[in-house]
């Protein structure tokens, strides 16, 4: 019992410190912002979209109207959902298999420090753990079977309503459980009518609301990845096999596993014993433990093999469950080898496991470099820059929209999902019935000036959508005709997502004077370089004659009046010079280039 109160600990600590300097992912943003539009009452599909399911938001956004929605009250409450499944789930195996499976389940789970970090910065895995913990809380009761259907029933409907792909296993649950109680009349009817009402509440107002843009987010972006997003597919046959094909999912179960090795190896040894043993034994969830273990051993199953990426971290909404049955037959195995030679062996080994995998899992390199990111990062800045250059009742074009919220600025209508809301391909009156940008409503945004400001970073924008031909190119001139570029932030280690551009929009006088856009880094939207964009800013806000103020002996000399229609000045720095091209003027029809040398 004092390893699993030490790994408790050092699970508490690693939850805190995930919360408090993890770096942001870009999903976060969008989960957050989400949350503030529910909080306002506006309505997941109907008024913004929202490429999730639809009862996610509200279990968060009535325990978060106090403290206020932002990204770290989120992963506040999720580390506190988290932690509150997990106890659940020890006091399940507690009641059903005795104290020594419930210490091998909590050394079991609370040494995996990916699980810590899972279950702090993403909201799904730790609601869908606490609610699958309470089904199996209420099936390993003493209550009727009536009692315990109609509770699960409810569950299960809103597990599939908080993750759609986890339909799948509260199907098979439920199904399987009415299966077994078919004879029970009462407890057949509680058991369908408390799952359609589930479905009936969390589900049904969102599709009746607006069915077609409730199927597009829920079903077909879900199935048709590949189809309606860039970023999902690619040109080389081998590098689609390896991130998005079969090659994805061979290296996804690579990572499950060594993501959750002790639970693996333990489950694995318990399985060897279970198929050389032939005694019938009681399941650590009762009656309905074949119906359950079915149930997630096929979620599991579904979310490696079907979805496309298959992603390794879908599993954390599993296998905290099933690592419950685990626990208990390997209870049962230290029972039987007590005052045996290897019986020691047997009851150490969760232990050195364990120690094993936090040894593996918290990496110095990797502690560091969050600490740095959180001291040293361009957040902070890229915030309050963003604060300055979009007024409060302005809006936003982004695709990381974390600093949406930080910031506390508004999106531009069809980008509340990030780049996941940017489907170029979908027609004009799909993508306006849907509440998504296409390739046409996108670039309109730029070149009306719709926005105030914009923010893009190199990963999630220039990347995702180089496959587009002509997107990107498109994007450039629409952004050189408002907007001018503010700031760029080079990449670096301390932003996962590349480079970030914040442009604003020009006043009237410098779309005036340049009609053709002040913004001369267009060619930069796929590698630009900010000290060239800066000295050619510079150079042209204060002019000057560098061929007279070197002859001059540098005194200064007053620049001629512009002459309308001449050719504009291109200005390369180096560290020791500056070099000019004058192009004098157009009705001469000889350009005439000099380069002069000015120490600095």
């Amino acid at each position: 019992m004092a390893a699993t109160v030490a790994a408790l600990i050092v699970f508490l600590l690693l939850t805190a410190f995930d919360v408090f300097f993890l770096p942001i992912e870009k999903d976060e943003g969008i989960y957050a912002y989400a949350f503030r539009l529910v909080a306002e009452g506006r309505l997941p599909y109907r008024d913004f979209t929202y490429i999730e399911s639809p009862a996610l938001p509200y279990y968060y956004v009535p325990l978060l109207l106090g403290p206020g929605i932002s990204l770290r009250s989120v992963r506040v409450l999720c580390a506190l959902t988290g932690l509150a499944s997990l106890l659940i789930l020890l006091r399940v195996v507690a009641r059903r298999a005795g104290p020594t499976a419930t210490a091998v389940a909590g050394i079991v789970l609370f040494s995996n420090p990916y699980l810590a970090e899972w279950f702090s910065r993403d909201v799904t895995y730790p609601l869908v753990t606490l609610l699958l913990a309470l089904a199996m809380r209420i099936e390993t009761s003493s209550r009727s079977s009536a009692v315990r259907l109609a509770g699960q029933g409810i569950l299960l409907a809103i597990v599939g309503a908080v993750k759609a792909s986890m339909g799948v296993v509260a199907l098979i649950w439920i199904a399987l459980l009415l299966w077994m109680h078919r004879r029970e009349t009462r407890a057949l009817i509680a058991g369908l009518c408390a799952f359609a009402g589930g479905l009936a509440v969390s589900v049904a107002p969102f599709w009746i609301a607006d069915p077609r843009a409730f199927v597009f987010n829920v079903i077909e972006a879900s199935l048709s990845r590949g189809r309606l997003f860039p970023f999902m597919s690619r040109s080389d046959p081998l590098d689609q096999w390896l991130e998005f094909g079969w090659g994805q999912k061979v290296l996804a179960a690579r990572t499950i596993i060594l993501w959750n090795l002790p639970l693996v190896l333990l489950a694995l040894l318990v399985l060897c014993r279970a198929a050389r043993s032939r005694r019938a034994r009681q399941g650590v969830f009762g009656e309905g433990t074949r119906a359950i273990g079915t149930a997630l051993g096929a979620g599991a199953l579904f979310h490696l093999l079907v979805p496309s990426p298959a992603y390794p971290n879908y599993l954390f909404m599993l296998l905290p469950a099933l690592a419950l049955p685990m626990a208990a037959g390997y209870a049962s195995w230290i029972a039987e080898s007590k005052g045996t030679p290897g019986g020691q062996a047997i009851v150490v080994l969760p232990i050195a496991l364990a120690a094993l995998h936090l040894l593996g899992g918290v990496a110095p390199d990797r502690v560091g470099l969050a600490i740095g990111i959180w001291r040293h990062g361009p957040e902070r800045e890229l915030v309050r820059l963003v604060a300055g250059t979009v007024p409060p009742g302005g809006l936003l074009l982004t695709d990381y929209l974390p600093v949406a919220v930080q910031a506390d600025r508004r999106l531009v209508p069809g980008c509340e999902g990030g780049r996941a809301s940017w489907v170029l391909d979908l027609s004009d009156d799909r993508a306006a019935a849907f509440r998504v940008l296409n390739r046409h409503s996108f670039l309109a945004v730029l070149r009306e000036g719709r926005a105030d400001g914009v923010v893009l970073t190199q990963q999630l924008f220039e990347q995702s959508f180089e496959s587009e031909r002509g997107f990107l190119s498109d994007a450039e001139k629409a952004l050189a005709t408002r907007y001018e570029l503010v700031r760029e932030f080079p990449a670096s280690v301390y932003f996962q997502y590349g480079r970030i551009r914040v442009f604003r929009l020009k006043s009237k006088t410098a779309e005036s004077r340049s009609p053709d856009g002040d913004y001369v880094a267009r060619r930069s939207i796929r590698g630009g370089d900010e000290a060239k964009v800066s000295t050619i800013r510079a150079a042209r806000e204060r002019p000057a004659d560098t061929r007279r103020s070197a002859r001059s002996g540098g005194r200064e000399m007053r620049r001629p009046p512009e002459v309308r229609g001449s050719a504009r000045s291109a200005v390369f720095c180096s560290p020791k010079t500056i070099a000019t091209r004058d192009f004098p003027s157009i009705s001469s029809r000889l350009q005439r280039v000099t380069e002069v040398s000015i120490p600095l």
